[in-house]
């Protein structure tokens, strides 16, 4: 949640298939949506390392509570243009001081009442939870009573420290094998891909691990969706991956014609699903063209 008259800070950051991380041809532009529509509100950028881009604005006063927003960026990359979602958010029941400093509400202090309800001592319930030594007795009977009601939790055997402790006598001895040659990156990889309106097309996009070595795909399915910024859970693209490449880490996946009939921007995200692990991201730039047939 945002408040008016609040200072906000996003960033994006543009990534060349082949040269990591890289600048725009020019200072990309950045457009405020409010409740849809574009809002004259101006956005300043600027470029503190290659590539990455940091966009600061204030949200006006004459916005109002409940208001939805969002920011798009449009970046021109040899003279390619692309539109990258910064960041979104909504204007919530804020009061602020004369420093502008937030201030809780009645509506705010009875949300935290809600929440915290069957809860007598946060501290003790935390202590319960992190250590094994002897726990608050009100406070394991109020853990044991969530859900169901028929708990049995021991911080003696089930707190955080008691699980490390047994962790560790059961580790000895253990060898721990390498996973950065089968694992994707923690932070996705981003490949902004572009087509043409009304016309198909086919990329290939390598897979690496943290490391910079190739992910081996071989026998796994991969999946690639793409769904609207303003629609996130609404898929309208579905692809199958084809893996191929010398080490089974390249992915081939077709768009069609009638995937592409209006100038917009997809995000997609492709996915090992066979182990259920996301493997990179970006978006689809659908570049405005005549319907040649």
């Amino acid at each position: 949640m945002y408040a008016l008259n609040q200072s906000v800070e996003w960033s994006f950051v543009l990534n060349d298939i082949e040269d990591g991380a890289r600048n725009a041809d020019s200072t990309p532009t950045v457009t405020l949506y409010r409740n849809g529509a574009s809002d004259p509100a101006s956005v300043n950028v600027t470029n503190p390392t290659s590539g990455r881009y940091l966009c600061t604005f204030t949200i006006p006063v004459g916005w109002s509570l409940g208001d939805d927003f969002f920011a798009v960026a449009t970046a021109v990359v040899d003279g390619v243009t692309f539109l990258v979602e910064v960041g979104r958010g909504r204007i919530g029941a804020v009061a602020t001081d004369a420093s502008g400093n937030a201030l809780a509400t009645a509506s705010s202090v009875s949300a935290l009442q809600t929440i915290f309800t069957g809860i007598t001592s946060l501290a003790q319930w935390l202590g319960l939870i992190a250590g094994k030594q002897v726990g608050n007795s009100t406070a394991r009977t109020e853990l044991r009573a969530t859900g169901a009601g028929s708990g049995t939790f021991d911080e003696a055997t089930d707190s955080l420290e008691a699980v490390r402790d047994n962790m560790a006598a059961a580790a000895a001895g253990v060898t721990i094998l390498p996973l950065s040659a089968t694992m994707a990156t923690d932070e996705l990889r981003n490949y902004f891909l572009t087509c043409g309106q009304h016309a198909g097309k086919t990329w290939t996009l390598g897979v690496y691990d943290r490391e910079e070595n190739p992910v081996n795909l071989s026998g796994k399915t991969v999946k690639v969706a793409a769904w609207r910024s303003s629609s996130p859970s609404t898929i309208v693209v579905s692809m199958i991956g084809t893996v191929g490449g010398v080490n089974n880490n390249q992915v081939a996946f077709s768009i069609t014609g009638a995937n592409t009939t209006l100038a917009e921007v997809y995000q997609y995200r492709m996915r090992n699903t066979t182990d259920d692990t996301d493997l990179l991201e970006g978006t689809i730039t659908i570049a405005p063209a005549p319907d040649i047939t």
